[in-house]
């Protein structure tokens, strides 16, 4: 599963965000699912009031029926907003996976951005959350979080799995 799952988020899902490829970067997500998007910022291990976004990945009438925005709504302004920014690429590294059964696992990441001037502007960590449909995994949540010890210890990441328990 560590390869499998690696490969998908530093290589795949990495090259469809970094190209902003909008359709790429959406075949990640579970087609038909609720997706649940939470941003925790701040420096402490105590973090009040995430940004949460209500998701659906599917057509607009079920996006509607079921209260949420639409997927590739929220994409397209997010690639909008990175164009503006000068971004030019980012890098993933997977730091860990958690395997809760045979059909949902947990994938831990940091990611970088960079700008036009290959300098780093934003640094953060994610909690990936995977279901497995037809022997592929797909997301169904991300949680982002500042880049400090303190996201390690708010996902619980002595509990994930990693090569050697090393590098994190």
């Amino acid at each position: 599963n560590w390869d499998v799952i690696d490969e998908k988020f530093t290589v795949h899902l990495n090259a469809h965000f970094s190209n902003l490829d909008l359709d790429g970067w959406l075949s990640h997500f579970a087609n038909g699912h609720s997706i649940d998007i939470n941003q925790f910022e701040g420096d402490s291990q105590y973090i009040k009031n995430p940004k949460k976004y209500r998701l659906y990945y599917g057509s607009l009438p079920m996006s509607l029926l079921r209260f949420r925005i639409p997927l590739k709504l929220m994409a397209s302004k997010l690639f909008s907003k990175l164009k503006n920014e000068s971004y030019k690429k980012s890098e993933i590294y997977l730091l860990g996976i958690h395997l809760e059964d045979d059909v949902n696992a947990f994938a831990y990441v940091k990611f970088d951005r960079y700008n036009n001037s290959n300098s780093i502007y934003y640094s953060a960590k994610a909690l990936y959350k995977l279901i497995k449909v037809n022997s592929e995994w797909y997301i169904t949540q991300i949680s982002t979080y500042n880049n400090n010890e303190y996201s390690d210890k708010l996902v619980g990441f002595d509990k994930f799995w990693y090569p050697n328990k090393v590098n994190h």
